[in-house]
């Protein structure tokens, strides 16, 4: 298959390109899919570890969708949902964005940045002697908003 494609519930192949058909994704219970958003049809899904299956929170940026999961980021591809990285963000935070190739991650009071292309650690900020508590990012036009109930 080439890439930029995905394959459908039935085993259509559908062809993704910038402005032609994208799948809107859902998650629980640490289970992702990928939804036709025109029939609703499943057209992939992924499923992690029992040990990471309780709250999901995701971002969608150039053709990949990046979940965060219990401390673990993890980034899928779009059109397959194929995984195509996992890291450990330090700490167990639930608030992340991404954008332009970035991700930003929150906890506790720490920001710390990875590069969505392999999630490596690009910097990290630990705010030393300027508090703790949960952490709200924001970009121009995109905001995670972090709060105890989360």
């Amino acid at each position: 298959m080439c890439a930029g494609a995905g394959v459908g519930h039935d085993g259509a192949v559908k062809q993704q390109t910038a402005n032609a058909w994208e799948p809107v994704v859902v998650a629980f219970g640490g289970k992702i899919y990928g939804m036709d958003p025109a029939s609703g049809a499943r057209v992939w899904s992924y499923e992690a570890d029992a040990s990471l299956q309780r709250r999901v929170r995701l971002g969608v940026d150039r053709g990949r969708v990046y979940a965060l999961m219990l401390g673990v980021l993890m980034c899928l591809e779009l059109a397959t949902g194929q995984l195509v990285w996992r890291v450990e963000p330090a700490g167990y935070g639930d608030t992340f964005l991404v954008r332009d190739g970035i991700i930003v991650f929150g906890v506790a009071g720490e920001v710390s940045a990875y590069a969505a292309a392999d999630g490596r650690l690009l910097w990290r900020d630990e705010f030393k002697g300027k508090g703790l508590g949960d952490v709200a990012l924001a970009f121009a036009g995109a905001v995670a908003q972090s709060d105890a109930t989360g």
